[in-house]
């Protein structure tokens, strides 16, 4: 039909049809549409060029942007807007609709005439499509919506003669899901194009948040920029998907439920079925990886040209990037991979499996133990899983990882009681890491019975996977006992390694287990240089958890050690480490590593911060597991023990020490000393001297200096002053004795030398205590020492110079005296005097407090002057601040 152009509702295209005036609307979207300003000014920058592509996936909103740049009216010129369908993709019906949209728009399209056959459009009809664009004196925006559907070679030379002869009137602007085939190289070349690219439509955090308030108003801040980060910003995920938000990730959904999701079914139909059936093909076959190299492609798809395939998809889909560290490496955006196996699971679970275990079987030669052992797994191949684990090493990278390590998660499903070696010793150290010690003693028992009758080719790296369980069975449980374990772990690496070099991480580890049995024996000096070398190999391996381990154990050494300062710098360092415990544990915010915090109590109980040791004790005791760790669990019950005698509860603080001896086989000799002496200083604080002497000397089997120290306080009360004496010397010229020891020996000496009538002596003696304790700013001692000596410190700051001999013990900050301005309890709070403070805390007047218990004001009066006394306090308020920083309100 050649002349006048028709009006549009008698235009019929060369297949006979009439024009369908619906495709030159507009879209309406349904849905809510956040118009983002940035990419209406990127489109409309781009406009002011020949030529604008708009390419991305579906779902990408590339329609919802055009649309949205035409109603802001801000194109050049007057806009024909053409939503193509698959029948446009004959030269005849595209040139129609072409011709026919720019009428509908404005343009003078007069004597252009249209296509008379589908296949073919006369070369005229262009030029003279092309001479009334020249003719304008503004330009005419051509937006063609849906452009994937033009796949002719023909069209799109068309399209490229009528942009170039158009005199720049014409701006196409090409909405498409895939790159048309115009000569976009030249184009850039030219600069005569725009590109907007998925990477542009991507939602940003702050976007994401904004489109995602009305249906998920609940997200957090950083639940929306991990979801956009999971989604790469892809529209069609943020408005479909559903993840959990709260600790979770797309990993954890049921694949049944997300392959029937709403965004599944858009993947399947909208993207997925979109592909040629090899491209489809390959997509699925090569899902089940996270990281994809050209090799593995062709392995797992079993095309030759699997690479170049990969290439393609890298470079023309938003859904395939490249792993920027490695130029050969590639991957699937994260929802897009879990959308794909999804799929390949609902639709072809045998194909599923298979694929897996191909792609296992290369992790396995390529030496990637962690994702063979998860590919295995996904199989269903269990005893392969433990195979690789145990001969190409990866027990030592599980044992020292938590349980959220990929190997451990892995395992997580590997079904009890699987036979052979392999299976027996992955049990074995799975169980440890799940702090599930009894299952690994039951499970190292049965591989103990298997190990020496596997094959010899096998047999080293089994014994040296079944050292390196037992020992790290023996550090979870602190150390006690481990003895054994750790000369098994040194020969097994002795006779392996002349085989094949000793990986850091099995160094490591063997390095901690050591640490930990030297500490659990009490060489805290060998323990504190095991540790210390053990972290810089964990560090030097990469490994997270395991330096955490490492250090929060040598905090646990420096303290105990008296390296106050030291253990409370490493304990500080491990908190954002990683994780130590099981992971789902929701119970309470245990902290990731309990040997830190114990660590930190320790520290904080011998310095008077009663609030802070109590607060670690507290989480430790958080999470409301079994502590299988008999270092830590002494170390707390001592803690304990210290903060209820510091509150006055002396029987409960026996009961601390009570309880420790009920749940723990056993004690190391040096722990039940300290006990021991702990114990016998309660006692003591009971006015119980000879109970205190009985208790140190049934737990003192190698005569500690804990137990000498405690021993000449018993001594004291009974009358055998000179005793205390020769037991306060023994200790302070024991070498390498902690400085709290030191400190508790010159109080001793001090308490025994008053005792005597010398004051001299003692004024000497107390000096030396508070020299030594200033630099670690020990206080411990002072509070626990006898009231009478408390009184003479109390005297000596307040008047130096009434005392012969040395001045007395200063009052400068970070010095333990007997008394600063912030020390508090001298003598312990009687229980009336406790019911007192509670009421003075309610801010209840001295006449109420009468009425409620039953006294005279007087009487009350009474009581409160004590508490101000004991607790160094001049005002009410003041003691009331006190007695909530030492726990006692």
């Amino acid at each position: 039909m050649a002349g006048g152009m028709q009006p549009l509702d008698r235009v019929l295209t060369p297949v006979g049809d009439p024009i369908m005036t619906a495709k030159f609307l507009v879209p309406v979207m349904n849905a809510p549409v956040l118009e983002r300003r940035r990419l209406i000014e990127l489109l409309t920058a781009g406009v002011a060029g020949p030529v604008t592509l708009v390419s991305a996936p579906a779902g990408s909103g590339k329609t919802v942007l055009a649309g949205a740049w035409v109603r802001h009216e801000v194109a050049p010129g007057p806009v024909a807007w053409i939503s193509l369908d698959e029948e446009d993709d004959l030269p005849g019906v595209f040139w129609t609709y072409v011709v026919a949209g720019l009428q509908r728009s404005g343009v003078d399209v007069s004597g252009v005439g249209t296509p008379e056959h589908p296949d073919v459009v006369d070369h005229s009809l262009l030029v003279r499509l092309a001479a009334r664009l020249c003719e304008r004196a503004d330009p005419v925006v051509l937006v063609l919506d849906n452009a994937e559907v033009i796949t002719r070679l023909q069209i799109c030379e068309q399209l490229d003669f009528l942009v170039r002869h158009a005199a720049g009137r014409l701006r196409l602007v090409v909405v498409t899901r895939l790159d048309p085939g115009l000569p976009l190289p030249q184009y850039r070349l030219e600069a005569m194009v725009s590109e907007i690219r998925f990477p542009d439509l991507a939602f940003r955090p702050d976007e994401a948040r904004q489109l995602l308030a009305a249906r998920r108003p609940e997200l957090s801040d950083a639940a929306v920029r991990a979801f956009t980060y999971l989604t790469r910003g892809w529209a069609a995920g943020l408005r479909l998907a559903e993840f959990p938000v709260h600790g979770e990730g797309a990993e954890d959904l049921d694949p049944a439920l997300l392959a029937a999701s709403d965004i599944a079914v858009y993947f399947r139909s909208e993207v997925l079925q979109a592909q040629p059936t090899p491209v489809r093909d390959f997509l699925l076959a090569t899902s089940v990886v996270d990281t994809l190299s050209p090799d593995l492609a062709s392995h797992l798809s079993g095309l030759r040209e699997a690479g170049a395939t990969v290439r393609v998809l890298a470079q023309s889909s938003a859904f395939v990037e490249a792993v920027p560290e490695d130029e050969e490496a590639f991957r699937y955006h994260p929802l897009v991979r879990d959308l794909l196996t999804a799929q390949l699971r609902r639709e072809f679970p045998a194909r599923w499996r298979r694929l897996n275990r191909k792609a296992a079987r290369w992790m396995a030669r390529d030496g990637r133990t962690a994702e063979a052992v998860r590919h295995f797994a996904a199989a269903g191949d269990w005893d392969e899983a433990a195979a690789v684990l145990v001969r190409q090493r990866g027990v030592a990278r599980l044992l020292a990882g938590g349980p959220s390590d990929a190997l451990a998660v892995a395992l997580a499903d590997m079904p009890a009681g699987l036979p052979g070696p392999d299976a027996a010793v992955a049990a074995a150290a799975l169980a440890v890491v799940r702090a599930d010690l009894d299952s690994c003693d039951k499970h190292l028992t049965r591989a103990g019975e298997v190990v020496y009758g596997s094959a010899a080719d096998t047999a080293l790296e089994l014994e040296l996977a079944t050292a390196l369980t037992a020992l790290a069975r023996a550090a979870a449980a602190g150390g006690v006992g481990g003895a054994l374990a750790a000369e098994a772990a040194e020969l097994a690496i002795g006779r392996v390694g002349a085989r094949r070099p000793i990986d850091a991480v099995t160094g490591a580890l063997v390095a901690y287990g050591r640490g930990c049995v030297q500490l659990a024996s009490g060489d805290l000096a060998l323990a504190r240089e095991s540790l210390s070398a053990a972290a810089r190999e964990a560090e030097d391996a990469g490994s997270a958890v395991l330096t955490g381990r490492c250090r929060a154990r040598l905090a646990l050494a420096e303290a105990l050690s008296g390296r106050l300062e030291a253990a409370k710098e490493s304990a500080a360092a491990v908190e954002t480490l990683g994780t130590d415990g099981p992971s789902g544990d929701q119970r309470g915010s245990a902290p990731p590593f309990p040997a830190a915090a114990a660590a930190l109590a320790w520290v904080a109980s011998e310095r008077g911060e009663l609030a802070g040791a109590l607060a670690e004790v507290r989480r430790i005791g958080a999470g409301g597991r079994r502590n299988d760790d008999v270092v830590v669990a002494a170390v707390v019950a001592l803690v304990r023990c210290r903060l209820l005698r510091a509150r006055g509860d002396l029987p409960g603080a026996r009961a601390a020490l009570d309880g420790l001896t009920l749940s723990v086989d056993a004690l190391p000799v040096w722990l039940e000393q300290r006990v021991a002496a702990a114990d016998a200083g309660v006692l003591l604080a009971q006015d119980r001297a000879e109970a205190a002497a009985e208790r140190v000397q049934r737990g003192s089997a190698d005569d500690g200096a804990d137990c000498l120290l405690a021993l000449g306080w018993a001594k004291l009360p009974l009358g055998a002053a000179a005793e205390s004496t020769r037991f306060a010397r023994q200790v302070m010229q024991r070498p390498g004795t902690t400085v709290d020891l030191q400190v508790g020996a010159h109080l001793l000496a001090a308490a025994a030398a008053l005792a005597m009538g010398h004051a001299e002596q003692a004024g000497a003696a107390l000096d030396e205590a508070a020299r030594l304790a200033a630099p670690a700013r020990v206080r411990r001692p002072f509070d626990e020492a006898p009231p009478r000596l408390r009184a003479v410190l109390e005297h000596r700051r307040q008047h130096p110079a009434a005392t012969p001999g040395p001045r007395g013990v200063p009052a400068a900050p970070g010095v333990p005296t007997a008394h600063r301005e912030d020390d508090v309890i001298v003598q312990p709070l009687t229980d009336r005097e406790r019911e007192v403070l509670r009421y003075l805390d309610a801010l209840l007047p001295t006449e109420e407090i009468a009425a409620r218990m039953f006294v005279s004001v007087n009487t009350v009066k009474t009581h409160v002057r004590a508490i101000l006394r004991k607790l160094s306090a001049e005002r009410r308020n003041d003691a009331v601040r006190r007695a909530r920083e030492r726990g006692l309100v």
